[in-house]
């Protein structure tokens, strides 16, 4: 899985090229010093009642190595339980 950050319109958006075989898209919904949050974006041409797919991602900058991301996901028309991941830079 790969995510592609770009500009829509003036806003932060991202392409998620999801191991599902789909790329749902999100655009930026808030962000503040620590965390940003991406909703979906209606346009992507997915069915979130129809398609599994990661429907909204937040990143939160835990301190200058961490970061936290966490993504909610649809599967057949039901919302997941959300599953945290932390990066965490290792220096050598």
């Amino acid at each position: 899985m790969t995510k592609m950050y770009y500009d829509k319109d003036g806003k932060l958006a991202l392409t998620h090229y999801c191991v599902m075989g789909n790329r749902p898209g999100m655009v930026l919904e808030s962000a503040d010093a620590k965390t940003m949050k991406f909703a979906f974006d209606k346009t992507c041409g997915i069915n979130p009642k129809k398609e599994s797919h990661m429907h909204a991602l937040t990143l939160r900058f835990d301190d200058a190595d961490t970061i936290t991301a966490s993504c909610k996901a649809f599967m057949d028309g039901k919302e997941m339980p959300e599953k945290p991941t932390t990066m965490k830079r290792v220096k050598s």
